[in-house]
């Protein structure tokens, strides 16, 4: 219950923020049909998130909303659009796509990604795959 007051309050805060357009006019169906992502419809429906809205929100955001990490980040990713970066915006590539945060110490995988130290080493705790591919990772070591 206080998950979901969380989330109405964030809602609304992004909902009054001032709203970039994500990729020309797609709609939101459109959108996640393009990343694949089309069984999340209804919960960003259901909450009345649009397309120009998912730039403004943030992976835990998603989350918190039911929607898996690795599919949260594709769409901010996506949302941030292909630029990465815009005026007082971090480029993209410079986030860790585990936490969508600035990297203070960042680390290569095997899987080709760059996260940040910490985020990566909890996620292995846990795991041998990738946080972004899924596919098993050739060394655990950082």
């Amino acid at each position: 219950a206080a998950t979901d007051g969380a989330a109405a309050a964030r809602h609304r805060e992004v909902a009054a923020a001032p709203v970039r357009r994500v990729s020309g006019d797609l709609a939101l169906a459109a959108f996640l049909e393009r990343l694949g992502l089309s069984a999340h419809l209804s919960v960003l429906e259901a909450e009345e998130i649009e397309t120009p809205e998912l730039a403004l929100i943030t992976k835990d955001d998603l989350v918190e909303l039911g929607i898996p990490g690795r599919d949260a980040v594709t769409i901010i990713a996506a949302a941030a659009g292909p630029e990465g970066a815009s005026p007082g915006r971090t480029p993209q590539e410079y986030l860790c796509p585990i936490t969508m945060e600035l990297m203070s110490f960042p680390v290569f995988a095997t899987d080709g990604f760059t996260y940040e130290r910490a985020a990566l080493s909890s996620w292995l705790q846990d795991n041998d795959t990738s946080p972004m591919t899924g596919m098993p990772l050739l060394s655990k070591d950082l």
